[in-house]
């Protein structure tokens, strides 16, 4: 096998691995939290995975990966679904994607600066699967394209003759040169809608579904929650939506930093929330959507809310009274560095840089972040992110003698 057709194989093989990988993670996390049925459904699932991730190591000469693969089987029949401990399964399922970003080479096995919490892009993967069908539509739309170029080239070389025509003939009717250009608008108009398509569906091909990040966060949710001693029930809405690959790592960052308070900050202990009167197992929901060309990202939670009383005595004690008293003013102090609810450090926060992360990272790609909350009821962060990094919709405005771009996630 030449070396060009290896890596082909290669590449094919550690992005199959990485999925498995990643649904393995899925469906422990279902071990966690379904009903007796619904854990050992998920079990099933598991096994199935790692036997076929197994499988393909050995044929791929991989003995090591074969061997973790493996050694997870025989762990995850130890599960008891009566009370499920993953400890030891989930820290052997990094070990095992850390086999394959070795495999991998030294360009992704390097370690970064990257915040604990940010899902980075070699966590994403750094390939996507395109459809045979959108490919032959894609072919067909380039068919059509040459087709009206063509079309667009015959009805000018027809203009300029008739054009040509009526110059050396004053008394040639006119008419011709107004059905000449008829026939130039209508190719035109033909070749820019199939351009138009095109362009959409080139742009497209950039596009990745929400759900291969929000995987990652069910993982964030799980191992907080046990290192804080909180029960979390985490749901999901929207995994459909699509996103920018480009903007995917910057929306990994800001939902980590996010996912990770929520749970920190957000969610009360068992206790805590059950002398409220509210169930002892919080609520996390991480919900999706296209709203007027933005990505729509919320993380919302059923926690105490922000205590606007403690963030108006840090506000004033760092920004004296050059800040108002409104809701508004207040959730802006929650982005500045060095702000935090948390007393002490710990290997989760406490250090007040993960909002000004958040907000710092999602601005550098035109996004916004919104805040909304209710003492003892909950909060919600809301990410907009542009639909696409690549092209920016704008509307133009003449203005004094000068032309201005808005772009139209700002027009109202």
């Amino acid at each position: 096998m030449s070396d060009a057709a290896f890596q082909e194989l290669l590449d094919e093989f550690l992005l199959e691995a990485r999925e498995r990988a990643d649904a393995c993670e899925t469906q422990l996390l279902a071990v966690a939290s379904g009903d007796a049925a619904e854990r050992r459904e998920a079990l099933t699932a598991v096994k199935r995975e790692l036997h076929t991730l197994k499988g393909n190591s050995g044929m791929m000469g991989f003995t090591e990966l074969q061997e973790i693969a493996h050694q997870l089987e025989d762990e995850v029949e130890e599960i008891d679904l009566d009370d499920p401990d993953l400890g030891v399964v989930l820290a052997d399922l990094d070990r095992l994607r850390a086999q394959l970003a070795t495999i991998a080479g030294p360009d992704e096995d390097e370690s970064t600066d990257e915040p604990d919490d940010a899902i980075t892009g070699s966590d994403l993967g750094s390939s996507v699967r395109v459809s045979f069908a959108r490919i032959d539509h894609m072919v067909e739309m380039l068919a059509e394209t040459l087709i009206f170029r063509n079309r667009l080239s015959d009805a000018l070389g027809a203009g300029k003759s008739r054009l040509e025509t009526l110059k050396g003939d004053q008394g040639g009717d006119p008419r011709a040169l107004v059905d000449a250009y008829e026939q130039i608008e209508i190719a035109h108009t033909a070749l820019e809608k199939t351009l138009s398509g095109f362009q959409e569906a080139i742009t497209e091909l950039g596009m990745v579904p929400l759900q291969i990040l929000f995987r990652s966060l069910g993982r964030i949710v799980h191992d907080e929650s046990v290192r804080e001693s909180k029960s979390v029930d985490f749901k999901i809405h929207g995994g459909d939506t699509p996103i920018d690959k480009t903007l995917l790592e910057v929306a990994g960052e800001a939902l980590g930093h996010l996912v990770r308070n929520a749970v920190i900050h957000g969610i009360e202990t068992p206790e805590t929330r059950q002398r409220a009167g509210k169930p002892a197992t919080g609520t996390i929901a991480v919900t999706a959507a296209i709203e007027g060309g933005e990505v729509v990202i919320a993380v919302a939670d059923d926690g105490g809310g922000i205590d606007l009383d403690a963030l108006r005595d840090r506000a004033h004690e760092l920004f004296g009274n050059q800040l108002g008293d409104d809701e508004g003013s207040l959730y802006e102090v929650l982005f500045y560095e060095g702000v935090s609810t948390r007393h002490g450090t710990d290997l989760s926060a406490g250090r007040g840089v993960g909002m000004a992360a958040v907000r710092s990272s999602v601005e550098r790609r035109n996004g916004r972040v919104e805040v909304s909350s209710e003492r003892g009821r909950g909060s919600t962060f809301t990410l907009r992110l542009p639909l696409t990094a690549s092209i920016l919709r704008s509307l133009l405005i003449e203005a004094d003698g000068e032309t201005y771009a808005l772009p139209m996630t700002a027009v109202v």
